[in-house]
Formats: structure tokens, C-alpha cells, sequence
């Protein structure tokens, strides 16, 4: 086994969490809210963590795209096939039902690229699901996979930092990306061919 070491939320979130199913986060979640003798519901309609239906129904009527993003924050990456129905179908029942209008996006929990495997892919495909988006804060090509869309989180406090976050960074993130990407494929190809042109010039010699 793996042994993890986490120091902040943010590792919780990236390295503990995605790791476990569906049913190990509901029983760590139920000793982790025991151990601090809190009620989740309590608290978060006490902060007003949560839309009323008829804040969504107001947001719908305002030309707002209402999305599905599961029914319970899990994952991707923990979904099998058969937790479809129950994360992916119902949520977006139950929205429907509220806004009285299809819900044709899905926005990735957590946003990494890892929590949209194929199979889920193409679950959303099935279930009339039109676009896909995940929070990698990069550059979309002009001719994007709807399934595969980048989106910023915006926070800027003026109009140069809206400017930088919504045009600069993106790019910037999109190269650093390649050249991550492309760094790896010469570690892994880059002794075999080596090897390969090596043996090659032996034959010809």
C-alpha cells in the first residue's frame, strides 16, 4: 500500500480523496463529521452553501446554462458503470425537474483531466450531454472536443488581472503543458530509439 502524506486540505483533495470509492468516502466522511460533532446539512444551510430551486430557476430564466456535476462531488476517476445512474442520471433528472429545460452540460468535479476517463465519456454522450468541462485553466483549439473543454476561474479584482487570467495565463498553461508532455515522450522513446539507431549502425558497419 501507498502511504500518503498530508499536510493541507488541498492534499486531501488532490491525493487522499480521489482515491477512495464510493462507499470508503461516505464512511470516511460520516467518522470525519462524528469526530467533529458537526451536522454537514446544518452547516451549509447555515452558510448558504446551496442554490434554493428557486434561486436555479431564477439563474435558467436569466439565460444561464445550468449544469449536471454528479450528485454527490465524486470523483471521476472512482465512477464504475454501474454509479452512472446514480450520479450522472440523477442529478440531471432531478435539475431538469427544477429548471423545466434539458441540462446539455457537465462540469468535471475537482476539474482534473484524470476524472473524465472514456467510459464516462461516453456515458454523458448517451445521456444528452452536449459539452464537457474540466478546470485546467488552458487554452481550448478552435476546433475543441466539446467533451474536452477547458474553463478559467476567474478572480481577478481589475480589468488587467481579468485581462491576464482570461488571455495570458491560459496560453502560458498550454505551453508549459507541450512542453511537460513532450519532455515525457523523449524520456520514454528517447533510449529505445537510441538503442535502435546504436544496433542499426552495428548491422551497417
Amino acid at each position: 500500500s501507498t502511504r500518503l502524506s498530508l499536510r493541507s486540505i488541498t492534499d486531501v483533495i488532490a491525493d487522499f480523496l480521489p482515491l477512495l470509492s464510493l462507499e470508503a468516502r461516505d464512511v470516511f466522511y460520516e467518522r470525519l463529521t462524528d469526530a467533529a460533532c458537526v451536522e454537514p446539512s446544518a452547516l451549509a444551510n447555515e452558510a448558504g452553501l446551496y442554490l434554493s430551486s428557486s434561486q436555479l430557476q431564477a439563474l435558467a430564466s436569466s439565460t444561464f446554462e445550468i449544469g449536471n456535476h454528479t450528485y454527490s462531488h465524486i470523483h471521476g476517476r472512482q465512477l464504475r458503470p454501474q454509479d452512472f445512474g446514480y450520479e450522472i442520471d440523477k442529478n440531471k433528472a432531478a435539475l431538469e425537474s427544477i429548471i423545466g429545460r434539458p441540462v446539455r452540460s457537465y462540469s468535471v468535479p475537482y476539474g482534473f483531466s484524470a476524472d473524465l476517463p472514456g467510459g464516462l465519456v461516453e456515458h454523458l454522450r448517451e445521456s444528452g450531454h452536449r459539452s464537457v468541462f474540466l478546470v485546467e485553466g488552458r487554452v481550448n483549439p478552435r476546433l475543441a472536443d466539446p467533451y474536452h473543454l477547458y474553463r478559467v476561474s476567474v478572480q481577478a479584482r481589475n480589468e488587467a488581472e481579468f485581462f491576464s487570467e482570461l488571455e495570458i495565463l491560459p496560453r502560458l498553461r498550454s505551453i508549459r503543458h507541450a512542453w511537460l508532455r513532450r519532455g515525457a515522450r523523449e524520456l520514454r522513446v528517447g533510449p529505445t530509439a537510441r538503442l535502435g539507431d546504436a544496433e542499426a549502425g552495428s548491422r551497417v558497419s
